[in-house]
């Protein structure tokens, strides 16, 4: 991989590596590879073995513990595990930055967290909120990746980044997130 990019990439150490906790970063697309860590505006970690709980990795989490997928739980008894998180670079002051104005407004976010597979008010589902714990329904304008179907609005919302452009793409206005928040790559790993 040449740059950062808006392609859902798995390295196959996703289905292989074991570990503990994991390491996030948000790298604006078109970033070269040798550049990821300088020009990364988030950086942060888990730190509880939270993993170990869960088989290990990321795959074993979605497979085995919290599928990922529309009409598998509801919002209000199903989300998965909240995970602290430790700022290498960044706060929750730039997380809340990044959010869009009605998700702070609402309060329908915490930052400091990363949370694995949240669903909406309408069963639809989200892998992972980086940065954030999700309070309210409202997961698509704050998370990423996830099961694929949203009924809300079809076919307005789509692909990994759901509803973080409901108002306007990268208008930080309304639903709608920063333009960096969206063209940017989260990237992980594992610790």
């Amino acid at each position: 991989m040449g740059s950062a990019t808006t392609d859902d990439y798995k390295n196959p150490g996703y289905f292989s590596i074991s570990a503990s906790d994991v390491m996030l970063w948000h790298v604006p697309n078109n970033v070269p590879a040798k550049n990821y860590k300088s020009a990364a505006y988030l950086r942060y970690r888990t730190s509880d073995g939270f993993l170990d709980n869960y088989g290990g990795s990321l795959y074993t989490l979605f497979k085995d513990h919290y599928p990922i997928g529309y009409g598998l739980g509801t919002n209000t008894h199903d989300n998965g595990p909240a995970i602290p998180i430790l700022y290498e670079q960044g706060s929750d002051h730039l997380v809340e930055s990044l959010l869009s104005p009605s998700v702070i407004s609402l309060q329908q976010a915490s930052p400091g967290f990363v949370q694995f597979r949240v669903f909406n008010h309408a069963a639809s589902c989200m892998a992972v909120c980086p940065g954030v714990t999700c309070l309210r329904g409202s997961c698509e304008n704050m998370c990423i990746g996830g099961g694929g179907y949203y009924p809300d609005g079809a076919p307005r919302q789509c692909g990994d980044y759901g509803s973080k452009d409901w108002d306007g793409y990268g208008t930080n206005v309304g639903f709608s997130t920063s333009r960096l928040a969206i063209e940017s790559v989260v990237m992980f790993f594992y610790r």
